[in-house]
């Protein structure tokens, strides 16, 4: 859209000092303003997609990382239970822990019989060897309380995910319509220009393309990643195509790749490291994001890798 846009001041400039002596205008009424204010409108809707997606992304951040605590502390419950009351009618109602693959409804509610027997132990009568009430962990610090906030925090990201999934999915409709109708006026300018100021003006023989030339197509190079600790390292193998212009790396949130999500990390030049360091959708703890590096020839032409997903510890 930039180059559309420089290209949209050339051709007014010359449709301005020709016979018509008037802007390029289409479709009933687009002229260079509109096309800038679409520009901006498609700006703040894709903006708007990402700030929904990593909503999304982070609240499923923080269900992994309250589910697998409760992991922990629901097996040490279920440990101290079969320590201590093993034999009472309170041991035979310990919970069973689900499997990890387990959907969160099914994994929450032997966190929650847990609760309910822990209430019932708490009331006494105490153990010996163990106090009352029931606290886990080497600090012995992780008491019922504890347990019923870890439980709220997971709920509380589940309702994030939720509403941010709505959110999303009414950005990416509302993104989608400005795209339509950007493309609806590149179409309509690019038919235009040739007709207003004939098909040998310089103007008309540097349009932009809407879609690169018909050509060689490159391999595909094989992308890996990891989180390094502090950020993302991307590595590849070289490329063997003799037109390699460079390579660019793209991303998009979450663990499968969207290519309308994808956004641009960087460029790495021909003959550079091919190595690259990024943190681009791995702003928070737990969350994750997808990779490719893309070939990109002289002519234009590219094709992206295999998708990576990084997930930052």
């Amino acid at each position: 859209m930039d180059l559309f846009m420089e290209s949209w001041a050339l051709a007014d400039a010359a449709a301005l000092a020709g016979p018509l002596a008037a802007p390029v205008v289409v479709l009933g009424g687009v002229d260079a303003a509109g096309f800038a204010a679409l520009r901006a409108e498609l700006a703040a809707k894709r903006e708007s997609v990402r700030a929904a997606a990593f909503s999304v992304r982070l609240g499923e951040a923080r269900v992994r990382m309250g589910r697998a605590e409760l992991a922990v502390r629901l097996g040490q419950f279920i440990a101290a239970v079969r320590a201590w009351w093993g034999r009472s009618p309170l041991g035979r109602a310990v919970p069973r822990v689900p499997r990890e693959t387990a959907a969160l409804d099914k994994y929450l509610r032997p966190v929650r019989d847990a609760l309910r027997l822990w209430q019932r132990m708490d009331a006494g009568p105490a153990q010996p060897g163990v106090p009352l009430p029931l606290r886990l962990g080497g600090d012995q610090s992780f008491d019922r309380g504890a347990m019923l906030a870890l439980l709220a925090g997971v709920l509380a990201a589940r309702e994030e995910v939720e509403e941010g999934e709505v959110s999303l999915t009414i950005a990416r409709a509302e993104r989608d319509g400005v795209e339509k109708r950007v493309r609806e006026v590149l179409i309509a300018y690019v038919a235009a220009v040739p007709v207003l100021l004939g098909t040998g003006h310089p103007a008309a023989q540097s349009l932009p393309r809407l879609y690169p030339a018909p050509g060689h197509t490159p391999e595909p190079v094989k992308l890996s990643g990891e989180w390094s600790g502090a950020e993302a390292r991307l590595t590849w193998a070289e490329s063997g195509e003799a037109g390699l212009s460079h390579y660019q790396i793209r991303w998009c949130p979450g663990e499968e790749y969207n290519k309308k999500e994808e956004s641009v990390a960087g460029t790495v030049g021909r003959g550079a490291p091919r190595v690259f360091l990024t943190k681009e959708g791995l702003e928070g703890p737990g969350m994750s994001a997808c990779y490719k590096v893309y070939v990109i020839l002289e002519t234009e032409n590219e094709r992206g890798s295999r998708p990576v997903t990084v997930r930052r510890d």
